[in-house]
C-alpha cells in the first residue's frame, strides 16, 4: 500500500498563482474599459458647422418650431415641437444669406436668397437634383419684418429625397449682433 504525502507548500504556490492570475485578469478588464471609454465618440456634441457664414449677423433670440423627420424606408416619424432660445444665427449679405440653427444635438445650415422691401423680408431657396435614380429637393420659404435691430421670420424648410423627408416649420425672433 502506498502512502500519499500532502505537501502544503505546493498548494500555497498554486493558490498564489491563481490569485495573481485573477488580479491580472481584473486589471486587464479595467484597462480595456478605460481605453474603450476614452476612445468612444462624444455623443452629446453638436456637429461642427459645415458652411462658411458671411454677412450681417442676426442672432436667433428664440424660435418656436415643429420638426417632422421621416425616413420612408422605416416609416417611423419623429415629430418634435418646442421653443429654443439662443438657437444660432442668420447672416445677410447683399441679396444672399445663410443660417446656422442649433436645436438639441442637431445643426441645420443652408444658403438662401432674400429681398428686403422697406423692412418686408422674403427668404427663398429652391434646390433640386435629379440624376439617374437619385432625386432630392430642398425648399426654404420665410417671410417677416425687420425693424432696426429686430426681425421676425416665419416659414418652412423642407428637404425631400426618395428615402426621407424633413420639414422644419418655425417662427424666429432675431436680434442684430
Amino acid at each position: 500500500m502506498q502512502t500519499l504525502v500532502c505537501d502544503p507548500s505546493r498548494f500555497i504556490s498554486q493558490f498564489r498563482y491563481m490569485k495573481i492570475a485573477r488580479n491580472q485578469l481584473v486589471l486587464s478588464a479595467l484597462l480595456i474599459m478605460v481605453v474603450l471609454g476614452a476612445c468612444s465618440k462624444e455623443e452629446d456634441a453638436v456637429p461642427q458647422p459645415k458652411l462658411v457664414h458671411t454677412g450681417e449677423k442676426w442672432n436667433i433670440a428664440s424660435v418656436e418650431y415643429t420638426i417632422i423627420d421621416q425616413n420612408l424606408s422605416n416609416p417611423a416619424q419623429g415629430i418634435k415641437t418646442g421653443t429654443k432660445t439662443n438657437a444660432g444665427a442668420f447672416y445677410f449679405d447683399g441679396s444672399e444669406g445663410s443660417f446656422d440653427i442649433v436645436i438639441d444635438k442637431s445643426r441645420l445650415e443652408d444658403y438662401f436668397s432674400y429681398s428686403d422691401d422697406e423692412g418686408e423680408i422674403t427668404v427663398i431657396s429652391i434646390d433640386q437634383d435629379i440624376s439617374g435614380t437619385k432625386v432630392s429637393q430642398n425648399i426654404i420659404a420665410l417671410v417677416g419684418e425687420k425693424v432696426t435691430t429686430t426681425m421676425t421670420l416665419s416659414g418652412t424648410f423642407t428637404s425631400q429625397s426618395l428615402t426621407k423627408q424633413f420639414v422644419f416649420t418655425g417662427t424666429f425672433e432675431l436680434i442684430k449682433d
